[in-house]
C-alpha cells in the first residue's frame, strides 16, 4: 500500500510537472502569486469553485473502479489534460464567444491551484455521502451563479454551443 501511494504520488508530480511545461511551451505565462484574482491570474477566482465541482464529479466517475490512491492519479491525469485544452487557442476562442469576451487563458500559477482546488474537492467527496456531495454542488453552482451569472453548467453549456439569450443574460447586471 505504502509502495502503491508513493508511486502514485510521483506519477501525479510528473503529471502536474508535465501540464506546467506544456502551458509554458504554449505560452502560458506563469501569474504573480496573488491569492485572489478575478480573471483567471490568480490563486482563487470565482471559478475555483468549478473546479472543486470537478474533484466532485471525478470521485465519483472513478471511486467504483479504483482503489483511492488511483482515483486521485486519473483525476489529476483528466484535471490536468482538461487545463491544458483550456488554455490552447482554440477553446480560448470558444470562451470569447461566451460571456468571457476579455478571457486570455489561465496563468500557471491559476492552473495548478485549479488541480490543487479539483483535490480539494475530491478529498471532500470521500469524506462526505453522496447526498452531500450532490447539495455542495448545488450549492457551488447557485453561489457562482448568483455572484458573476456563470458556473460550469453554464460554461459546459456555453463552450458546447454558445447562445446568444444566455451570454445576454449573463452580461447584464
Amino acid at each position: 500500500m505504502v509502495a502503491s501511494l508513493i508511486t502514485v504520488t510521483a506519477y501525479c508530480l510528473i503529471i502536474m510537472g508535465l501540464m506546467v511545461m506544456l502551458e509554458s511551451f504554449m505560452g502560458r505565462k506563469l501569474g504573480r502569486l496573488v491569492l485572489f484574482s478575478t480573471n483567471s491570474g490568480g490563486i482563487v477566482d470565482i471559478y475555483t469553485a468549478s473546479h472543486i465541482t470537478h474533484g466532485f464529479l471525478l470521485y465519483l466517475l472513478f471511486v467504483n473502479w479504483f482503489s483511492f490512491p488511483w482515483v486521485v492519479l486519473f483525476s489529476i491525469m483528466t484535471e490536468c489534460a482538461w487545463e491544458v485544452f483550456e488554455n490552447t487557442p482554440y477553446t480560448i476562442r470558444r470562451y470569447r464567444k461566451t460571456v468571457s469576451v476579455d478571457y486570455n487563458g489561465d496563468t500557471i500559477i491559476n492552473s495548478i491551484s485549479d488541480v490543487i482546488a479539483m483535490l480539494l474537492g475530491l478529498a471532500i467527496a470521500s469524506l462526505i455521502p453522496v447526498w452531500g456531495v450532490a447539495t455542495f454542488i448545488v450549492g457551488l453552482e447557485l453561489f457562482a451563479l448568483y455572484k458573476v451569472r456563470d458556473n460550469l453548467t453554464l460554461n459546459i453549456l456555453m463552450l458546447i454551443y454558445p447562445f446568444e439569450c444566455v451570454k445576454r443574460w449573463q452580461l447584464q447586471k
